[in-house]
């Protein structure tokens, strides 16, 4: 079980993974490509075994009823399953992200932030960001992303009133931006300080922008409110005025710690 937890662990550290799941997920696909021919659940729970999972048939079962409703896998008659073209192209693609990760994962940890002074620093850089991605993405902003930024923003009030930590439709808002855009780079970079900036956030007990969150919220609306209009200088405006409030935020309580520590 050790042997599973860690591997595990290590792809959810990618960032690649949202859940344990998703990682049984690319396994059970992982598994079934390498295998010449349909392959059935009782020898993904062999194989997933010696990967250290242990996981029953029956779990199986419903993973690849899932994977079939995904569109990744099909039945072929009573001999088992095998990968759709959707899911040989979804494994490929996890498989290069992964490795990706892991080529690169020196570099990842040198983003890696556990400092106050290191959050201001990646606020610093996400404002650049943040910008540019917004100039995209209210260009090719659509009804469906409107309504994904309303969605977001709806959370993010529904976590506010129920008095939760809502770091999570805080910056989730930011990663619907960067898709928006259409810019690979601009979505992988913003990401991957988002991604970081949970980290830090999650790992902080006092943090005075968790008690802004009214703030913010009310500064997500507006900026959905302006790309709905379409209007790229006020939209620019009003993401500059909330990534500086949040910078200014986070300075003004490193300063008040560094007077303390004095």
């Amino acid at each position: 079980m050790g042997e599973s937890s860690n591997l595990i662990s290590h792809l959810m550290r990618t960032g690649l993974f949202k859940t344990n799941r998703d990682v049984l997920d690319y396994f059970i696909l992982d598994d079934i490509s390498a295998h010449d021919g349909p392959m059935g659940s009782w020898t993904l729970v062999q194989l997933l075994a010696d990967r250290g999972v242990d996981v029953s048939s029956a779990t199986i079962g419903r993973y690849l009823k899932d994977l079939d409703y995904a569109g990744y896998t099909v039945r072929e008659s009573n001999q088992g399953r095998i990968l759709t073209p959707e899911g040989k192209a979804h494994l490929k693609t996890l498989s290069e992200q992964i490795e990706r990760a892991e080529v690169h994962d020196g570099e990842t940890q040198a983003l890696c932030v556990n400092e106050y002074d290191e959050l201001f620093d990646l606020l610093k850089a996400r404002r650049v960001l943040e910008v540019a991605v917004m100039k995209e993405a209210i260009k090719n902003a659509t009804a469906k992303d409107i309504e994904r930024l309303r969605l977001s923003n709806s959370d993010y009030y529904a976590d506010l009133a129920e008095k939760v930590d809502h770091i999570e439709p805080a910056l989730d808002f930011h990663a619907i931006l960067a898709e928006m855009s259409g810019n690979k780079y601009f979505i992988s970079l913003l990401k991957l300080l988002i991604y970081e900036e949970k980290q830090v956030e999650a790992g902080l007990d006092v943090l005075e922008t968790r008690f802004q969150g009214d703030v913010y919220a009310a500064q997500h609306e507006e900026i959905t409110n302006a790309v709905e209009k379409k209007d790229v200088d006020l939209a620019v405006r009003l993401m500059k005025e909330h990534m500086d409030e949040i910078i200014r935020t986070v300075e003004q309580q490193i300063n008040e710690l560094k007077k303390v520590e004095n």
